[in-house]
């Protein structure tokens, strides 16, 4: 009898509060999504004021003093209702420290209060991340809206905070300002881009309180910050997935190991930034290259485009030839893997659009997190049987299904007639 799948616990992607992203997580099918606990970021990016159209550039100067504001309340109620659809189908953690560089009020509208007047009690499944360095003032702010959604809190601790001396006075502290137990709360440890900045029986050592948070993710992200030292010539290229490999390498082990006995069979869930570096980095004002990203079990398969450039023939069907190139090579995963993957094979035939950067973006994150849990699901920690199943499932789609003795002789029977029908027309 095959061995039902291990599935080690949740696995929390972290997420920018970006279009592609938010479509990406809305368009994970149902059983996939109760697998996530993703974690969103608001970034400074959201509230970048564009760069004036021509028409705009004419209008009056008091017009444009008011966009400033303007801005950052759309960026937030944009915020605020991706957060809610979302977790309306999933348990959904949302954190904007990175606005603290902000104080959490671009162009004077306070984040937290806008918030709180959006999510209305009822709200559903939202989570609210908390940080043990903020100042008293946004405590007060942040245990409102905690207060407010019902639906406990996360305590997102950094390296920093693990060196504290004084680390468990600081988490009980926070038990009591926000009046939760641990179980209510879901740990989450960022490393930031540093995979190895402790390893998990020292972690274990820090954390007061290890066996009753609801739950203990450590994160993580080695991507690359951006693309700019990958050579269009040279593609495809790859990068080591050192999130995961250090993770799987900690976590499966033996169950008499020092590990285990240290951590009282509390292990970390595994967390990771997708497809994205793991220390934000605010976004550049260019425009970015045609590029692809694609998940293996390893590493990262970056497909590098070039910029775009009219004159030169560089356009988005720089987007087709990366997806010929990758449905024709080794490590792609088969059409069947995922809804993302079924895109890319899409985009690799004949005579379609190129699609937009933003459902490629969405296509490298779908199919990065379903190649997570696969590999989660895995004794060996690869996706090894979840490609086995979607080839198999590829075979089945290509060759069609059998036909009973009923639908055999009504088939046969319809090919009689449609074959009449062509002789008759032919001695007409």
């Amino acid at each position: 009898m095959e061995e039902a799948p291990l599935r080690r616990g949740l696995y929390m992607p972290v997420l920018r509060a970006k279009p592609s992203e938010w479509f990406a997580l809305a368009h994970m099918a149902p059983a996939p999504r109760r697998r996530l606990l993703p974690l969103l970021e608001l970034t400074p990016d959201a509230f970048a004021i564009p760069r004036p159209t021509k028409r705009e550039q004419g209008q009056s100067a008091q017009r444009l003093i008011k966009r400033p504001e303007q801005i950052a309340r759309v960026a937030i109620r944009n915020f605020a209702e991706c957060a809610a659809e979302n977790a309306a189908r999933g348990r959904l953690i949302v954190d904007v420290a990175h606005c603290g560089t902000l104080d959490f009020t671009p162009y004077g509208i306070s984040i937290w209060k806008e918030l709180f007047r959006l999510w209305v009690p009822g709200t559903r499944g939202i989570v609210p991340t908390v940080r043990l360095r903020w100042k008293d003032s946004v405590h007060d702010v942040a245990c409102g809206l905690v207060s407010r959604l019902n639906a406990g809190a996360c305590l997102r601790l950094t390296a920093q905070d693990l060196v504290r001396a004084d680390l468990s006075a600081a988490v009980a502290r926070i038990l009591k300002l926000y009046e939760l137990p641990a179980g209510s709360i879901d740990l989450v440890v960022d490393f930031e881009n540093d995979p190895h900045v402790l390893n998990y029986v020292t972690l274990a050592r820090r954390i007061p309180l290890l066996s009753e948070w609801r739950t203990y993710t450590v994160v993580a992200g080695v991507f690359p910050v951006d693309l700019t030292d990958f050579d269009p010539e040279d593609t495809p290229e790859t990068h080591s997935r050192l999130e995961w490999s250090t993770w799987w390498a900690q976590v499966n082990q033996t169950p008499n190991n020092a590990l285990r006995a240290t951590c009282a069979s509390r292990l970390p869930q595994f967390g990771d930034f997708t497809t994205y570096h793991g220390k934000y980095v605010p976004a550049r004002q260019s425009a970015g290259s045609y590029s692809i990203r694609y998940t293996d079990d390893l590493c990262y398969w970056i497909y590098r485009g070039y910029k775009a450039n009219t004159d030169l023939g560089r356009t988005g069907n720089q987007f087709l030839g990366h997806a010929r190139m990758l449905c024709s090579s080794g490590h792609f995963f088969g059409e069947q893997f995922s809804n993302a993957d079924a895109f890319i094979y899409s985009k690799a035939q004949v005579g379609v659009n190129s699609g937009s950067a933003k459902q490629w973006r969405s296509a490298s994150v779908i199919h990065h997190m379903h190649t997570v849990l696969a590999q989660l699901d895995a004794p060996d920690g690869t996706s090894t049987h979840a490609r086995a199943s979607a080839a198999a499932q590829q075979r089945m789609a290509l060759a069609g299904p059998p036909l009973s003795p009923l639908r055999r002789s009504a088939h046969a029977a319809q090919r009689a007639v449609s074959t009449a029908r062509q002789r008759r027309r032919r001695s007409e």
